[in-house]
């Protein structure tokens, strides 16, 4: 992968449904996550190396994340989380 695939930054918008939100009309943890793994395998088909492309070629698809999650209040940084996972 070059240095810029590497850096590459890729955004998608999503409509969230009402099953996936809880009582208190927040998104729901797992649902939070389903919507990572959609982006994550839109991004890499994007870039050329979706699980089907590797599939294809005899290779193997394997899953490394690194999420970085922020939450910002007027404007500043308040808090921030990086959640990392390789299989």
């Amino acid at each position: 992968m070059s240095a810029g695939a590497r850096n590459a930054s890729f955004r998608e918008r999503f409509r969230i449904r009402a099953s996936e939100m809880g009582p208190d009309a927040q998104l729901r943890l797992p649902a939070l996550f389903d919507l990572f793994q959609e982006v994550a395998g839109n991004h890499a088909t994007a870039l050329g190396w979706g699980s089907d492309v590797l599939l294809a070629r005899g290779q193997e698809a394997s899953d490394a994340t690194r999420v970085l999650l922020s939450r910002e209040m007027d404007g500043k940084e308040v808090a921030r989380a990086v959640l990392a996972s390789s299989v």
